[in-house]
């Protein structure tokens, strides 16, 4: 498996300090020893806010793995998404699994929080130089984390590696997919087989390479 590692957070350059330079000069043993006391604590002070710095900013990368329609955790997250899929869409979701199928499925991006699989995505050959994006998903526990958005776009990456030019996916006609993809650049499209004369369908397509 190819893993990559993106953080959603900033960190500053740290810079420790030096003993004074009248450290020694100092002439009085108690001084000294008071001078060297201080600097401790102040090493030590730096250092946890570093390990907490450090803490923070791991607590929100993204590990992203890429592997095969086979993979545990992506099985857990489809799993998931069809549970989701099937509350919010009710009867509809009978129709809508049947074009889900992971049989025609080779390339699959599992994204990770400190090992925990947090997301997925994956592509499937729809056209020549055209992959559709398909069982995008973002466990309900990590949403708003910019989890789906690192998913996207490595596997825009890996379609561009393997020589592909275009994307394209489905997906529901709701206010927060149509903002999520199209920060993501995409743009929408007439409706392709199978969704052509679904009104609940939107259809995207993104150059990418």
């Amino acid at each position: 498996a190819v893993v990559s590692t993106q953080s959603t957070g900033e960190s500053n350059d740290r810079f420790l300090p030096l003993i004074p330079s009248s450290l020694g000069a100092c002439t009085q043993p108690h001084t000294t020893t008071l001078l060297i006391l201080l600097f401790i604590v102040e090493l030590s002070c730096l250092l946890l806010d570093s390990v907490v710095s450090y803490l923070f900013i791991y607590s929100k990368m993204v590990t992203l793995v890429r592997t095969h329609a086979q993979n545990r955790d992506f099985l857990k997250l489809v799993d998931i998404l069809d549970r989701i899929l099937a509350e919010e869409e009710g009867e509809d979701y009978e129709y809508f699994k049947q074009f889900c199928s992971l049989d025609k499925i080779q390339h699959v991006v599992v994204a990770y929080k400190k090992d925990v699989a947090v997301g997925c995505g994956a592509l499937r050959h729809f056209d020549d130089g055209v992959f559709e994006i398909k069982r995008v998903v973002t466990h309900p526990d990590y949403r708003r984390q910019g989890v789906a958005k690192s998913v996207m776009k490595e596997l825009e990456y890996w379609a561009q590696e393997i020589g592909y030019t275009y994307c394209i996916l489905e997906t529901a006609r709701k206010p927060e997919t149509e903002n999520l993809y199209g920060a993501l650049g995409y743009t929408e499209i007439e409706n392709y087989e199978p969704y052509i004369g679904i009104e609940e369908s939107l259809c995207m397509k993104k150059k990418i390479r």
